[in-house]
């Protein structure tokens, strides 16, 4: 009886330091004082991982150009099996170092929304004052994946040749192994995407890789941060320098401008195409709103001749079902002019409401299938090209908030 007691004590005594772990677990320390935090997301478990370290050893050098005190860098990622949350910290040494602060089931994909929420939920309630930047590093596919969505039938009548059998798969950014065995990565559609990340918490997101400066991207999280900046096109693999942007996004007064044209110097200066703009996203609904008249002006398809296609997922390729381009928003509807006065006008007004809203873009001579950029044909920001055909991706565009709210006004439907 007595050692039945005594267990039954034990019991309760380990069952409340375990209870106590998982509070802990579940509940962050606040930690109010942090004035800036930065949060890099990396998908990197692909075959980008080598391009992470790299990028991870660029983000240690900025650390000496930070506040430590009010600043806070921290990056989730796959790691030797682990999925965890790295704060950046000054070792007793004096070395910047990434110390875990969070672990996570491995099981759950770094492309599902509930990770996503999972990670973005714990920034939230450790730093509830602190002003936000998000980096989305990884794959990206832009607002539509050309590899789930095809030109083909809507109905699923037609299968593409390049579907895998697993057909549950999300795309639009990420591109993390399901396993260590068969290659296959796993993406987030974009509407799921914007539902997993928390409307008013970031002043800035950064999308760190290709195809993602479109305008259905930014319209998407047009209530996530106020600023958003991507690449019309592809990046190279190492993508953002980390050591010369963090210290110009990551404390007090961010200069996004300069840290995109440390960007486009980079590149540039090396002639790699390059591409980058930054938008101010409490200006993109008037500029929605400025389209939308102009469109709904139009009773034909603008022409997408001179037009730049910043895509090469519409290139030749043995599997000739792909023709995936995303054109030059404000190039494409230029075509759209037919000389009459009031079409000319709501064009002049959408050319302001972009002037208002686009903060910095700016390109390469060439792009990455080394065609040459013409300047005055660029400016920065991609659409996808509606097909109206009862296709897979059109039926997937019908779920975006830039069809719902714009495209589906355009005057030619």
């Amino acid at each position: 009886m007595k050692i039945n007691r005594i267990l039954s004590i034990a019991a309760i005594i380990v069952s409340c330091i375990f209870a106590s772990c998982e509070k802990h677990k579940d509940e962050p320390k606040v930690e109010e004082d942090i004035t800036n935090v930065t949060l890099i997301y990396a998908v990197n478990h692909n075959n980008l991982a080598s391009d992470f370290i790299y990028n991870r050893s660029q983000m240690l050098k900025a650390a000496s150009s930070l506040n430590m005190g009010t600043d806070r860098v921290l990056i989730y990622s796959y790691e030797k099996g682990e999925c965890t949350l790295k704060e950046m910290r000054i070792s007793s040494a004096g070395i910047a170092e990434f110390v875990t602060v969070r672990n996570y089931e491995k099981n759950v994909l770094s492309t599902t929304p509930d990770r996503i929420a999972e990670v973005m939920d714990y920034i939230v309630k450790t730093y509830p004052t602190a002003d936000k930047t998000l980096y989305l590093w990884g794959h990206g596919m832009g607002p539509v994946n050309p590899y789930k969505y095809s030109h083909l039938p809507a109905d699923g009548s037609q299968k593409s040749p390049l579907r895998d059998s697993n057909d549950g798969l999300l795309y639009s950014f990420g591109g993390e192994y399901i396993d260590d065995f068969t290659g296959t990565m796993d993406y987030i559609d974009l509407d799921q995407l914007a539902d997993a990340i928390p409307s008013g918490i970031f002043r800035t997101i950064w999308f760190d890789c290709c195809y993602m400066g479109s305008i259905e991207t930014a319209y998407q999280l047009r209530d996530k941060c106020r600023f958003f900046v991507a690449y019309p096109t592809e990046i190279y693999e190492t993508g953002l320098p980390y050591d010369m942007v963090l210290p110009l996004t990551a404390g007090t007064n961010p200069q996004l401008d300069k840290a995109a044209i440390e960007l486009y110097n980079f590149y540039n200066s090396k002639s790699y195409a390059v591409t980058v703009s930054v938008i101010d996203l409490s200006k993109i609904n008037k500029f929605a709103d400025s389209l939308k008249d102009y469109v709904s002006r139009l009773d034909k398809k603008p022409v997408f001749t001179n037009v730049i296609n910043y895509s090469r997922l519409s290139m030749p390729r043995p599997n000739s079902f792909i023709k995936h381009p995303y054109y030059d928003l404000i190039g494409w509807l230029g075509n759209g002019l037919d000389g009459s006065p009031a079409l000319k006008d709501s064009f002049n007004e959408l050319k302001k409401a972009y002037d208002e809203m686009m903060v910095y873009t700016a390109a390469g001579k060439q792009d990455f299938s080394h065609n040459e950029i013409d300047p005055d044909a660029y400016f920065g920001i991609s659409v996808y090209p509606y097909y109206n055909d009862n296709s897979q991706r059109d039926n997937y565009y019908h779920k975006l908030d830039w069809w719902n709210d714009v495209a589906c006004h355009y005057g030619w439907l």
